[in-house]
Parts: structure tokens; sequence; C-alpha cells
């Protein structure tokens, strides 16, 4: 008999001691970047290569032409940049190379082990947001962001625009760009740091916030003092500012489980 009360009290306490748990659980709020976070490639040179049918030469090419570009500035191809890639290719870039790049970054390009972490974050109660994507607009991440169970009002991507025959337009850098919220127009230029500052100020964010990134542009929320948690995510590509300014900075998968799982239960 003294067993079965014994029995009974370690029932008893195991489940009070996993009711207070739960109920001392803080939300914390995951902010992902997309382009060589969540995606081993920027999803709008995967859309490249699809309207290029895959050719080395004009993907080469390309490359190069961006990372000159974006030697000058943080952001998305330029119109006129977009117009020199259109002419390498042959032809005008579609929303269908768009919607095919998704389905081939879902296929075999999200970064190896973070689908996992994600859905691991989100089954504990906190909440998931991507801010990048760039100039891939908020539709052609939903794909990928559903793969990975989060709410698509929790993507704030650039916005770009499509005309009536479905060909990608883009806004020259000098006159702004925005990113958004299932089309919502938030800012007006490309810094995070105030995508971040709206959620917080129209209390979609209350809680902790822990920001992974690769580049400068993410790097900048951490210093623009929005945010107290940053991960420099260097897996997929090294930045080096990113790599000598960041906190914390990952180049393997096992230390980045090590820091993410510091945040959770």
């Amino acid at each position: 008999m003294k067993f079965i009360f014994l029995g009974l009290f370690v029932i008893i306490f195991n489940i009070s001691c996993s009711s207070k748990n739960a109920n001392n659980h803080t939300k914390k709020v995951f902010i992902f970047d997309f382009d060589d976070t969540i995606s081993t490639t920027p999803i709008s040179l995967e859309a490249f290569s699809v309207a290029s049918d895959n050719s080395p030469v004009k993907l080469t090419i390309i490359k190069e032409m961006i990372k000159e570009k974006s030697k000058n500035q943080i952001g998305p191809v330029s119109y006129l940049l977009l117009n020199q890639i259109n002419q390498i290719i042959g032809r005008k870039i579609t929303k269908n190379d768009f919607d095919i790049a998704s389905n081939n970054i879902i296929k075999g390009k999200i970064t190896p082990g973070i689908a996992k972490i994600i859905k691991k974050i989100i089954k504990q109660g906190n909440d998931v947001f991507i801010i990048g994507g760039g100039y891939s607009t908020c539709g052609v991440i939903i794909n990928v962001a559903k793969y990975l169970e989060i709410p698509t009002e929790n993507i704030f991507s650039g916005i770009s625009s499509f005309n009536k025959k479905n060909e990608l337009e883009l806004i020259d850098n000098k006159i702004g760009f925005s990113h958004c919220v299932s089309g919502k127009k938030i800012t007006n230029d490309f810094l995070k740091s105030k995508v971040v500052k709206y959620l917080k100020n129209n209390g979609k964010i209350k809680n902790d916030i822990i920001f992974v990134g690769d580049g400068k542009n993410d790097l900048e929320v951490w210093q623009s003092g929005q945010i107290k948690n940053f991960i420099g995510f260097g897996i997929n590509k090294i930045d080096i500012l990113v790599k000598q300014q960041s906190p914390i900075f990952v180049e393997k998968m096992s230390q980045f489980n090590k820091h993410i799982n510091r945040y959770l239960d």
C-alpha cells in the first residue's frame, strides 16, 4: 500500500511540474532571413537559372554582374541591371520562372537541417517570421513558408511587380525599396530594422527576438538596437563583415543547433 501511495505521489508531482513548465514557457520570436539562410541559394538566382535553361555560362555572367553591383549597395537588383540580365538570358524573367524556382528550393535547396529546427521552434509555441527574400515577392516565398509551416502573415519580403504578361518588373533602388506582408507595403527602403520596428509598434512582436541571417542588412537589425540576439549565418555563404561583427557567427549546422537550443525548452 505504501508503494501505491508513493507511486501516485510521483505521478501527481510530475504532472504538476509539467503543467508549471508549460505555464512558465515564454514565447519567443525567431526571425529568419531567406536567401542564403533558409535557402542555400537566392531565390532570384534560382529563377534566373530556370530562365536561362541552367546555362552555366549565362549564370556565371549574371552572378558577376550582381556581385559587382552589390559592392555599392544593399538591396535588390535595379531596373537597369534587370534589363541587362534579360538581354543575357534572351528573354524577360517571368512569374513562372519564380514559381519553378520556389519548387526547386523546396525539393532540394533548403539548407539541410533548418526545416527541422524551424518546425521544432514552432512546435514549442514560438513564433517564426521571414524577413527577406529580396525582390522575389511575398507570393513566391509563400510556397516555401507553407512547407516550413510558417504562417503567411509572418512573411515580410520585397515587393516586386509583374506586368500583364507576368514578366518581372522592378523599381530602381534610387526610388526606394519596400517590404510587405501579403502584399501590404510596410517600409520605403531596404532596412530590415524598420520592419522589426513596425512589428514591435503594432504588437505583432512582444517577446524576446532572435534574428538569424547571413547578410549586412541582417546584421544592421542588431546594430540598430532593435534586437538583442543575433546569429550570423555563414553556412551557405560567408560575408566577412558579418563574420567579424556578429556577436555569434556559425559556419556549421552543429554550431547553429547548439546556439538555437539555448533559446528553446
